[in-house]
């Protein structure tokens, strides 16, 4: 996947803020007698012909109908806390500064949530379903914060940011007039094969794996030979190769 403006190239100053949200998101009837008279038989029933069989192709769901489901609150936040794999940077302060700063306004901070949680859940019960760890469900929120962003030609698009020729690597349409990477579900589907693809050529290393999501596995696999490192020592090829402060873990 081409670089682009996220994860590894955020401005250092907005590593906190990002990761700070993350944690901020851990830490809420009569009866009338009838005179007796002759019944003539009744007429015959005309009986309808069956109606044709309907197609076997199962109906379209529309993203929004998926993503408007709602969420339990509670039960959902205490899981995806529990299923997350990154779990010694809560403390750093840059990230305690952040978390300050963004609940200092309660009530948008408290939109901002509601708006996403729903997208959030979604991708995070897809990549549950692919025993991927819960930091990958909030990628789409570092790439774009679950929004639908408009890929001109040559540019990424949508939640994950999909450059178009990764896209159609994935078997996705990006005509103009029928982008799929604007399709929460299709293009959800699409990163998170790719993202599997990453795991298993870095052997579940999912930190490195989530590193090639951002910058391209041929890029990482570049960097781990450079160095002659091997794949079983995650704290440090990861940390050696990585070109970004160390709270970018965090913030994925």
């Amino acid at each position: 996947m081409k670089p682009n403006p996220s994860i590894a190239k955020l401005p250092a100053w907005q590593h906190g803020r990002f990761a700070a949200l993350l944690w901020l998101l851990m830490v809420s009837g009569c009866k009338v007698m009838q005179p007796i008279v002759t019944v003539a038989p009744p007429p015959p029933v005309l009986v309808a012909p069956p109606a044709a069989p309907e197609s076997s192709k199962p109906p379209v769901v529309k993203p929004k109908a998926i993503l408007q489901a709602p969420v339990e609150k509670s039960d959902f936040w205490t899981e995806i806390s529990e299923a997350r794999r990154f779990k010694d940077c809560d403390y750093d302060p840059d990230i305690n500064a952040w978390a300050v700063r963004l609940v200092g306004n309660k009530d948008r901070f408290r939109a901002h949530v509601e708006r996403f949680l729903p997208y959030l859940d979604f991708v995070w019960r897809e990549a549950q379903a692919l025993n991927m760890p819960a930091e990958v469900a909030y990628l789409p929120l570092v790439e774009s914060d679950f929004r639908q962003v408009y890929g001109s030609y040559g540019s990424p698009g949508g939640w994950w940011q999909l450059m178009p020729a990764t896209a159609r690597d994935f078997g996705m349409i990006t005509a103009r007039g029928n982008d799929q990477r604007l399709d929460p579900v299709i293009s959800t589907t699409a990163a998170l094969k790719l993202m599997q693809a990453n795991g298993e050529r870095f052997q579940k290393d999912w930190l490195l794996a989530i590193f090639a999501y951002n910058v391209g596995g041929f890029r990482i696999q570049k960097a781990l030979n450079a160095r002659g490192l091997v794949l079983d020592k995650l704290s440090t090829s990861a940390s050696s190769i990585c070109p970004a402060p160390p709270n970018t873990t965090c913030t994925v």
